[in-house]
């Protein structure tokens, strides 16, 4: 996620190890400054990932802001931009994806 805050999609995309089917394009539509997610100016980990044993991966939640920093909880307005994702990490090659539903 540093490298979105960052404006680097390029190396936030290869960061993400994203499969064929995601294309850049793809990418960008989700997280750039006109995308889903963007613009992401600041983020942190809503929920803390639960590491179930057996699993190949674990499904973190985070949450997205258009503001740097990111506002506090109390700012309701700012809060009412903040965005929660869902994002699954693979443990074997910590690739990044949209969870299954």
């Amino acid at each position: 996620m540093n490298a979105v805050i960052a404006g680097n999609l390029e190396q936030a995309y290869q960061i993400w190890k994203p499969s064929q089917s995601y294309s850049f394009n793809d990418f960008v539509e989700d997280w750039g400054a006109n995308g889903y997610y963007g613009p992401a100016k600041s983020f942190r980990i809503a929920k803390r990932p639960e590491h179930r044993t057996g699993g190949s991966g674990v499904v973190i939640k985070i949450e997205v802001s258009p503001y740097d920093p990111f506002p506090q909880d109390d700012d309701q307005v700012k809060q009412a931009k903040t965005k929660e994702v869902s994002l699954w990490v693979e443990f074997k090659d910590q690739s990044i994806s949209f969870p299954l539903e």
